[in-house]
């Protein structure tokens, strides 16, 4: 009696867990489909490359060669874009899709995360992103490619367009980093209203302390930038 309780018991627990197997099978089966490239003129490449001395994850895909080249650089840093392929399927029937993973982020940190090559500075990432520019206007055999950071990626993005607009047929900025130079107040103008409707006292007193975000108040000597707009404009 009590083996058949307990094959019972085990036959029971397995179950569920092998409707979930099943279920992630089904998932990554429709993955695949959903991904596949296989038209005449596509591309699919997905690999590691040499960039700045070490080895970078990028991809390349896209239903027609013949579409434009468009290069992301994603935010973070630390952010990579790599699993959100599914999401952007569809960009790829009208562009040829680069993604590229930071080093220190995504794909390019699993592969080595003990090698990044040294300190992961402003300046390291700009010189990466134009040599992976380079790389894929090499590898496509075009003259340009439309560049489409997002977040922090912006603030090298702006850079890389300003510097070599001769690599770059579009800018595209998402999620975009801009600076206010002390033009905007009005959040903390608002909180310090609302406290006061509420006769919240004690917490207007403390707000006024503490004072406005230093980045948004007026320039005391000069105007102040942040350390990633000073290196987007230099």
């Amino acid at each position: 009696m009590l083996g058949i309780i307990l094959a019972a018991t085990t036959a029971a627990l397995a179950a569920p867990a092998a409707g979930l197997l099943g279920h992630r099978a089904v998932r990554r089966s429709a993955n695949a489909a959903l991904m596949r490239i296989d038209t005449p003129a596509g591309i699919d490449e997905q690999g590691l490359v040499r960039i700045g001395g070490i080895e970078q994850w990028i991809s390349i895909r896209g239903e027609n060669r013949a579409n434009p080249v468009l290069l992301e650089v994603h935010g973070g840093p630390g952010a990579a874009n790599s699993p959100y392929g599914a999401r952007t399927r569809e960009w790829e029937k009208h562009f040829t899709l680069v993604r590229w993973d930071m080093r220190g982020a995504g794909l390019t940190f699993a592969h080595s995360p003990g090698d990044q090559g040294g300190p992961v500075t402003f300046t390291r990432l700009y010189e990466d992103a134009l040599e992976v520019t380079r790389y894929v206007l090499d590898r496509m055999g075009v003259d340009r490619v439309v560049l489409m950071p997002n977040s922090f990626g912006t603030t090298l993005g702006l850079r890389l367009a300003r510097n070599h607009p001769e690599l770059y047929s579009a800018y595209v900025g998402t999620d975009q980093n801009v600076q206010e130079a002390g033009r905007d107040t009005s959040a903390y103008a608002a909180t310090l209203e609302r406290l006061r409707s509420a006769g919240r006292s004690k917490d207007v007193a403390a707000v006024e302390a503490m004072g406005p975000d230093p980045r948004h108040g007026p320039p005391r000597s000069g105007p102040r930038t942040t350390s990633c707009a000073r290196a987007a404009t230099r």
